[in-house]
């Protein structure tokens, strides 16, 4: 297929409000964004889709997801919180987790066997 030929896709940017991140996971999925699928602006209400998202790029941004913060997060993810904010969300809520969990399982909680 020659990619070239094909018209230019018509992204949704047109009238669409541009709201800025107002978290460092927003910020820093605004910049994944923007270089996974090479545009700029981007709303932390913007779709992942409706931006030209494909399979292809899913790929890119998830392992760009789990270089930038340290996560691997389930593609299925991206389809349950297709927009910027939801995603962040997510991603906070994993990391949440993470964290609680690693620091809930301590040498002194492990009990030996045996132990009640």
């Amino acid at each position: 297929m020659d990619r070239r030929s094909l018209p230019e896709p018509q992204l949704q940017q047109q009238n669409r409000p541009l709201i800025a991140p107002r978290t460092p996971i927003e910020v820093e999925l605004v910049k994944i964004w923007q270089k996974v699928l090479d545009v700029t602006p981007i709303s932390i209400e913007d779709n992942f889709f409706a931006l030209g998202g494909h399979s292809l790029l899913i790929t890119q941004l998830m392992s760009s997801i789990d270089l930038g913060f340290q996560i691997k997060i389930p593609i299925k993810t991206l389809f349950e919180s297709p927009t910027l904010t939801k995603m962040a969300d997510s991603i906070d809520t994993l990391i949440w987790l993470q964290k609680s969990s690693a620091t809930n399982v301590t040498g002194t909680d492990i009990m030996e066997e045996g132990e009640l």
